[in-house]
């Protein structure tokens, strides 16, 4: 009965560990745990704003929107009248915010976009 014991704990105790490895522990975004550095469209984004010696406040910033990963661009976080863009993992503009005439194309992205991270705030 012992062995059946050590045997069955042998089997739970590899058994979590496999399942334990398989747990994605990452912070993946767009199939990148570095994405500043590994998307060229995004680490282009953020060689222009390193390079801009202008005062204004500049962040990129990850989200989940309706489970997809995206991209906030502020080229001049609370700007008055600035536009701000959220990028697809592929670089295409999936809503616009701001601008003079008040522009909203994802009214509904405060309710449906989560995880949020700061990936650039100089």
């Amino acid at each position: 009965m012992n062995n059946r014991k050590n045997i069955l704990f042998i089997i739970l105790g590899f058994l979590s560990i496999f399942f334990a490895c398989n747990v994605d522990d990452h912070d993946e975004i767009c199939n990148s745990e570095n994405p500043l550095e590994d998307i060229a469209w995004l680490s282009e984004i953020r060689d222009m704003f390193d390079q801009d010696m202008g005062p204004q406040r500049q962040r990129i910033i990850q989200y989940k929107y309706y489970g997809e990963d995206v991209f906030l661009i502020e080229s001049c976080y609370r700007c008055p009248d600035a536009l701000s863009y959220i990028y697809d993992c592929q670089g295409n503009v999936v809503c616009e915010f701001g601008g003079i005439d008040g522009r909203n194309t994802c009214p509904d992205f405060d309710q449906n976009s989560a995880e949020e991270k700061i990936l650039y705030d100089n």
